[in-house]
Order: structure tokens, then sequence, then C-alpha cells
């Protein structure tokens, strides 16, 4: 036998015996749990979740895992770092063989001698979540908001592609990113500063538009698409920002005036809203997943700068709408802020139309910068408001829900009270469960990464836009959209907000 082929060999069971899993059956027993980031315990996931990779925060020189569905299918993994990240394959085979029943994770780590954690047991639901993630990503301080940009993430593996990114266009803002009832097929992207307008995509057209009229306030605000995808209720307001001069609160955000429109697709069309258009703050509007209401919360109306900002609170409304008669009815009073004692915004419909996400805060409508931000629940059997027991002692904010309901989605900034992060929890039978951040290659990366996840958006598929796509069509000057007059019969030119408030602009010219 040659030297060399004696060497060969050495290697190849060298590499061999590098592979075995350590002895780790006569590991010394810890009671406590093993800390781990992040805190993927006692949890219940989709069965089409990303792996759910952690980080081992216990001193040690090895690390070994061990995962075990409740069919007996196991792997393991191994680590020096104390970073797991799970091979995806067997992770998928882990989930789509123990659907609706438990998996067990054990931990053992090495410090002189080998020791043993309890192990933690989850659940995987029956019932899987939206295959994808649409969000802006942007820096927390809002002053150095120069790089930004809009992205989608498979939550069923770690892909990340920027829908567009303002390194590409003058470094513009952009916001307010919307789909229709979870489907890509529909999509809007609101583009501020330089190339100001708005993308429209439908299943047959890819429109850039001018929203701001004569008529109205200001170009479209806040989103919601109709069902249907023919049309675009929007918020049009005069908004502002005041910083606190209390290191314990950052920023509010509040409106001189504000009210819904609603947009016609194919027309191009804005027409107002009779009901909508009052000396009443009207904004935040959300068609309900049927189209048949349109809800919106709203505030008193107040003259900038009359009121202290903690006084400024907003309640739930709904309106019914007819789609075929294009018809409104007349306004329900779902939430008020005097019985709560609080203000509610981002209202978002179960797909069931039983209950309503919101965010709850002490005042205003704009709660990610409200250290008292939290999700609440309004069942619209019982018409009862109550907290979700999903809260942190920060800011959650901007709830939403998967299209079969069983996942709600929320920002919260419980990490370090600074970035917000996506969180789902599992709903069922009006139960929620405990909520986990959203999954990453890196375990570490939501801790060393500081900008913010964003108005975190559902879709069931990846929206077909790139952005070499959006930059060759913002190239050309917007389309400018009409409005309605007609729409304005009904609006009493009194209770408008340019007699209500002299320093706004017009609203009806």
């Amino acid at each position: 036998m040659t030297t060399k082929l004696i060497q060969i060999i050495v290697i190849v069971f060298m590499g061999l015996g590098s592979c075995t899993n350590p002895n780790v059956e006569n590991a010394d027993l810890i009671s406590k749990k093993a800390s781990i980031y992040p805190n993927y315990s006692d949890i219940t996931i989709p069965f089409n979740i990303a792996p759910l990779n952690f980080k081992i925060n216990e001193p040690g020189t090895e690390y070994f895992v061990r995962i075990t569905g409740s069919k007996d299918f196991s792997f393991s993994i191994k680590s020096n770092s104390g970073a797991i990240q799970i091979p995806i394959k067997k992770w998928k085979k882990l989930l789509a063989d123990n659907k609706g029943s438990e998996y067990r994770t054990e931990i053992f780590v090495k410090n002189n001698k080998w020791h043993a954690y309890p192990p933690i047991v989850n659940t995987i639901a029956n019932e899987s979540i939206d295959s994808y993630l649409m969000y802006r990503f942007i820096n927390p301080a809002n002053i150095l908001w120069r790089s930004m940009g809009i992205y989608q993430r498979n939550l069923e593996n770690f892909e990340v592609d920027a829908i567009m990114d303002n390194s590409i266009s003058d470094h513009n803002c952009m916001h307010c990113h919307s789909v229709a009832a979870n489907d890509p097929t529909y999509f809007m992207l609101h583009l501020r500063a330089a190339h100001g307008g708005t993308i429209i995509k439908t299943d047959k057209t890819l429109n850039f538009v001018n929203t701001k009229t004569e008529q109205t306030i200001s170009p479209g605000g806040y989103p919601s698409w109709h069902p249907s995808g023919k049309y675009i209720a929007f918020s049009t307001n005069k908004i502002h920002q005041k910083f606190h001069a209390s290191k314990e609160k950052y920023a509010f955000v509040y409106d001189d005036v504000s009210d819904i429109v609603m947009y016609h697709v194919e027309k191009n069309e804005i027409q107002a809203i009779p009901k909508l258009t009052t000396s009443d703050f009207e904004n935040i509007p959300i068609w309900s997943p049927d189209g048949s209401y349109l809800y919106f919360v709203s505030a008193p109306f107040h003259k900038p700068d009359s009121v202290n900002y903690s006084e400024i609170k907003y309640g739930l409304k709904r309106i019914p709408y007819d789609m075929k008669t294009n018809s409104w009815g007349a306004i329900e009073v779902l939430v008020t802020p005097d019985s709560l004692h609080k203000s509610v915004s981002f209202p978002r419909i179960s797909s069931d139309n039983k209950y309503v996400l919101l965010a709850v805060a002490d005042y205003g409508y704009f709660p990610i910068y409200n250290e008292t931000g939290n999700i609440g629940i309004f069942d619209l059997t019982n018409r009862k408001l109550d907290t979700l027991d999903i809260n942190s002692d920060y800011v959650e904010s901007y709830p939403s829900w998967s299209s079969n309901n069983a996942w709600i989605m929320f920002n919260s900034k419980r990490d370090d009270g600074i970035t917000s992060r996506p969180y789902f929890a599992y709903f069922k039978n009006g139960k929620v469960h405990k909520p986990f951040v959203l999954p990453q290659e890196n375990p570490n990366w939501n801790l060393e990464e500081i900008n913010n996840i964003n108005r975190p958006e559902f879709s069931i598929g990846k929206i077909d836009l790139t952005p070499k796509e959006i930059l060759k069509l913002i190239k050309a000057n917007p389309t400018q959209t009409t409005f309605d007059k007609s729409s304005l019969i009904g609006v009493k030119s009194d209770t408008t907000k340019s007699i209500e408030n002299p320093n706004a602009e017009k609203y009806i010219q």
C-alpha cells in the first residue's frame, strides 16, 4: 500500500470521526431550561415556516442539539459557538410529518463535561401561514431615512427580494405598500419627494399616477384595497410630526385635517364620500374581507394646537357599501374613545368577519412611536374590546391577519425598545398563543441589525415587480388622477375642513 493511499484512508477516517455525534446519554441533568435567543419555546408554529434558528446563551465549548418529532423522525446539529442553524430539508420533513402534533428540542452543552437541559416542546399547527411578508426596511432614527426600501421575504425560507430600493431613485421616501386581501396580484406603493406618485398594479395594468387633485387635501394617504381590486379607499391628510423633550417619549404624529375618499382604479378617478368628509378626523380606512363595510377610525373635530396631544383619541366606526349601486349606508359607531379612555388605530378585520385587530394606545393614531401602544381585539359578536395576551412592556403596533385567520402578525420593539420586528401568534377559537419573532438564517440577526422592519404585510405569493421595472415606470411623469365632482353632492360647505380650519388647504375648490 502506497504512502499516499494510506494518507487518504487516514483523512477519510478522521473525517468520519469528526462527523459522529458526541456521547451525551450520560450528561448531567440541569433543572432549568437553557437560555436561547430567540425564545422559541412553548410556541405553536405553522407547518410551512422557515427553520427557527436560535443561539444557545449558556457558557460552553461545544453544543449539541437533537430535534425529534412525535413520529420519531429526528436529526441533530453540532456547534462550537452555540449558534444553531437547522438544515432546511430536515426541518421541512419534520414539519410535514408532524402536523397537529409536537416536536422536542433537546439541548446539550459541554463545559468541562456535558450537561443536558430540559427539552423544549413546541406544537406544529395544522394551518399554514401566508407564504410571503412585505415590509419597509428603514433606519429607526426617522431623521436619517435617506436609505430605505420595500422588500418581500419568503416565510418558508430565508429568501429576500427587493421590490424597490431608493438607492436607484434619488433616495426618495416610499411607504404605504399594500395588497388586496393578501393577494399580490393587486399592489400599490406611494413614492414621495423625487419621483412622487403612486404605483398601482392590477392583474391587467401597471400605472404610475398622481392622486392629488384640486379638490382633495393631499395625495392619497393610508390605503386599503377593496377585495375586488376595483377600488382603493384612501385617507387624505395634512400630517405633522412633533418631537418630545422628554427622553421617555419620542415623537407624536398628528393631522391638521383628514378625510377618506375612494379611488376607482380603472377610471383613475377619485370620488368623495360625503359621510366621511366632515369636520371630524376620519382616517386609516380598511375594507372588510367581503367588501361590504369600510372600517375607519375617527376623532372629534378640534382646532390644531387647541388641545393637548394626549387628549386626541380615536374611536372605531364602519360604514356599509353597496358595490352594485356604488352607495353608502349609515355610519355605525363600534368603539368610542370616551368609553374606552384609549385611542384605537389600524383596524384589521378577520376574513370570517368575527374580529377586528386594533392598535390601542393612550392617544393619537400613530402608535409606533407611542410607548403605550398595545394590540387589542374587538369581538364583532359581543361588541367587546379586549387586550391580547401577546403584549410586552414595549411598543406593539400594526396588527394584521393571515388569509386563513390562523395567524396574527404585529410589530414589536420588545427586544431593545428601538427596533421593530414582526411577531406571529397562533389564533384559534378566540384564543391567542405565545408569539414568536420572524425567524432569520443568522440567529443573532434581530440583535445585530439596526434597521426597522416597518409596516409588515402578509401576502399569499410573491409580488411580480422588480426595482428596474419600477424605476422605468417612474422616470415618466405620473398620470393625473381626475375627480368626480358629482360625488360632492351632500358635502356641506360649512362642515368642510376649509371652513373649520383656515390653516388647512381648501378641500372644496
